[in-house]
């Protein structure tokens, strides 16, 4: 006889129940068993906060959630908390993005076709920064710009040997053109011209951002209402020409890179956003043409939940303001485009950030991003190479193709985890817009510096985590490998590529310099921003440079501000490792440090475990004692290693036997600087009357600590 299934009260014949026959749990019984294993500590021990001050708590039940509510609503439907499409990617898959932007154009055109060969659906083609700053190749100004950072783009023959092979009609293509937008879109404008794309089969982006790049490079050639109307202007006529692409985008990741919170990150954006809303609705565009000319993008980090939740609140955002502005509900959406973190990325063992991508990848991927870019593993070291491009463009395919988490729609939604998360952040973000829009708006907040100094101070509280290893990075701070080998880049003679650029912008010169549409270019000083973008867009069509058209662009006065400074969050402690490593290279060996145990191998282990791994931290190589309980024994030891800094390495039963004895007698020995692991009895009184200098443990300043040490052997740290 079959045996009879547990089933509760009410539920359907047959209904499988998972806790069938188990007592019901309840929060008293969890938070009983908790206080059992923390003993005297208080169970907020468990819960951590995020820079926004959001407390995240271990446990979440449908008590974190407001009784009766939905108010992330259903895929698809306002306010598109859980996904702009109602079947979200389910039939064709999310769209995979590469970034590219190699100097040499036939190299970046080579590495584009094989990426689109090979499961890649859309580029992300990036200026170099002389090209973000609108300066040919030849600039005197902006020869430490070229090449750097992006393909070198001087016109639009340089677009199109980029692109060549490259089916425009059916790959999207963005741009990422900083303040040079306008002549950039003008080259791809005029790219479409020539190959006679068909406007409507024109699915690209132009990304034009303005306050985007006025924050990243802190000015613009154009005054900032001119720079919003050449905004205007072009997303009126991509509106008109080539309904299927967009003009305008927000690019939070310069705020991100910087240092930036989540909830600063999504209130930049949206007041970025309302900013261009403005703009464009003051031109030729209704309110609905203007929302579909804008597209977002975020960074997604190793931070599984809090990524999730920023892009489910952004889409809440964004549909709260087009709520406000009129819009109906089917067309709240926002389109979203996430790209896994910049700073999160490390020079040192770089091969985690494979792990760190995939991560940040499959947030994106469950918070329902249009599109997604992984930044290949060696991206903060250099030129990627043919290897890193596959595993990056391979960690979205297994992702997709394998893992399928397309195949769900929203996968996160109503997780009361996620869902609390994804409140919390919309509403302090909300608060932050609100306040930026009091004050004049994003414009007014960049140009103010108030927007830079936020960001400055949560970057500041971010860097004393990381420094004490409350935020610890795998591989740098955290489990560093002191005998790491380099991964390969790829290696680039800017110097003979500038040369050879400049010479050949100087025919470019002589052969269009006669060109009607060029000797326009001259005349557009009194020309309002449609006359502008028009001209532009012509003069690029017939061979104008890059700076030739951000000359014409450039009107009422130069904007600017204090330009945001990217930051990786293990830099600092990735200068100690590079310290460590001009020592190696200059004298043969590392700092080295001896660590001087007390007792059996048991009893000092753990402390020798934990000394070695904060040691290499700072690229310090520890050499280890045998321990024992003869102070001489370990002396001896001491001076046969070399070292003239020691770490006595032991527990606190070892530290009262001989601790100080040993400290005393190190110092004698020659020791220039002792430290002990933990915090031992004494180590206020006699331990620094032994001669001990610090002590290291859970919650110090590991940074300065090591910074310290390198500066006592005589290596600076910078």
């Amino acid at each position: 006889m079959a045996k009879k299934r547990n089933r509760s009260p009410g539920a359907a014949p047959g209904a499988l129940e998972l806790a069938g026959g188990f007592p019901a749990a309840s929060d008293e019984a969890w938070h009983g068993l908790v206080k059992r294993i923390l003993g005297d500590r208080p169970a907020e021990a468990l819960t951590r906060k995020t820079y926004d001050g959001i407390t995240i708590e271990p446990l979440y039940t449908a008590t974190d959630w407001r009784a009766g509510e939905e108010a992330s609503g259903f895929p698809g439907m306002a306010p598109f908390t859980r996904g702009q499409r109602v079947i979200g990617h389910v039939t064709d898959g999310w769209d995979i993005r590469q970034r590219h932007g190699h100097p040499d154009r036939s190299t970046c055109n080579n590495a584009i076709l094989e990426d689109l060969g090979r499961g890649v659906t859309s580029i992300d083609l990036a200026l170099d920064r002389a090209g973000q700053r609108g300066r040919d190749s030849d600039d005197r100004e902006a020869v430490a710009d070229v090449g750097v950072g992006g393909a070198i783009v001087a016109c639009i023959d340089d677009l199109d040997e980029i692109l060549d092979g490259v089916r425009l009609d059916a790959c999207p293509v963005g741009l990422r053109a900083g303040a040079a937008f306008l002549p950039a879109a003008g080259m791809m404008l005029g790219l479409l011209a020539r190959r006679g794309i068909a406007p409507d089969a024109f699915r690209g982006a132009l990304d034009a951002d303005p306050l985007g790049a006025l924050a990243a490079t802190g000015e613009l050639t154009a005054s900032g209402e001119d720079a919003l109307k050449q905004l205007a202007a072009l997303a009126a006529h991509v509106a008109a020409a080539y309904p299927s692409a967009t003009a305008a985008a927000v690019d939070a990741t310069c705020y991100h890179n910087a240092g930036a919170s989540e909830a600063q990150e999504l209130a930049f954006a949206v007041a970025t956003g309302t900013a261009y809303l403005r703009a464009i609705t003051a031109g030729d565009l209704d309110l609905g043409a203007a929302f579909g000319q804008i597209a977002f993008t975020f960074s997604t980090d190793a931070n599984l939940f809090l990524s999730i939740a920023k892009l489910r609140a952004a889409r809440r955002l964004w549909g709260r303001v087009a709520e406000a502005c009129g819009m109906p509900a089917a067309m709240r959406g926002m389109r979203l485009r996430a790209v896994t973190s910049e700073r999160m990325l490390s020079r040192r063992d770089p091969w985690v950030n494979i792990l760190r991508g995939t991560v940040a990848a499959l947030s994106a991927s469950v918070a329902g991003a249009d599109s997604i870019t992984v930044l290949p593993f060696t991206a903060a070291i250099g030129l990627p190479d043919a290897a890193a491009r596959r595993i990056a463009r391979n960690t979205q395919l297994v992702l997709q193709e394998e893992s399928a988490l397309n195949r769900v729609i929203d996968p996160a939604g109503g997780s009361w985890a996620i869902e609390s998360l994804t409140d919390a952040m919309a509403q302090e973000a909300w608060a932050l817009f609100q306040a930026i829009e009091r004050e004049g708006g994003m414009l007014a907040a960049l140009e103010s510096g108030r927007a830079q100094a936020d960001i400055a101070t949560v970057a500041a509280q971010r860097a004393h985590h990381i420094a004490e290893l409350d935020d610890p990075l795998t591989g740098t701070s955290a489990f560093p490998n002191l005998s790491e080998a380099p991964v390969a880049v790829e290696q680039v003679d800017l110097r003979a590529l500038r040369a050879q650029e400049s010479a050949r912008l100087e025919r470019v010169r002589a052969v269009t310099a006669t060109r009607p549409a060029l000797a326009r270019l001259a005349s557009l000083a009194e020309a309002d921003a449609k006359v502008l973008c028009a001209a532009i867009i012509d003069g690029a069509a017939a061979g104008a440079s890059l700076q030739t058209l951000m000359r014409a662009a450039a009107r009422g006065g130069q904007v600017q501000a204090a330009p945001l400074t990217p930051h990786r969050l293990g830099e600092a402690f990735e200068a100690l490792r590079d310290a460590s490593d001009a020592h190696l290279e200059r004298t043969g060996k590392r700092p080295i440090v001896f660590l001087a145990a007390i007792g059996t191998l048991a009893r000092y282990t753990p402390a020798a475990a934990y000394a070695r791994n904060f040691l290499a931290a700072g690229g310090i190589e520890a050499v280890a004692g045998d321990g024992g309980t003869e102070v001489a024994a370990i002396v001896q030891g001491f001076r046969s290693s070399g070292a003239d800094v020691a770490v006595i390495c032991s527990d606190d039963l070892g530290y009262g036997e001989l601790g100080t004895d040993l400290a005393a007698a190190l110092a004698a020995a020659g020791a220039r600087d002792i430290y002990v692991v933990g915090r031992p009895a004494g180590a206020d009184g006699p331990f620094g009357s032994a001669g001990v200098k610090g002590f290291l443990y859970e919650g110090c300043d590991v940074l300065a600590q090591l910074k310290d040490m390198l500066r006592g052997m005589g290596i600076s740290t910078k």
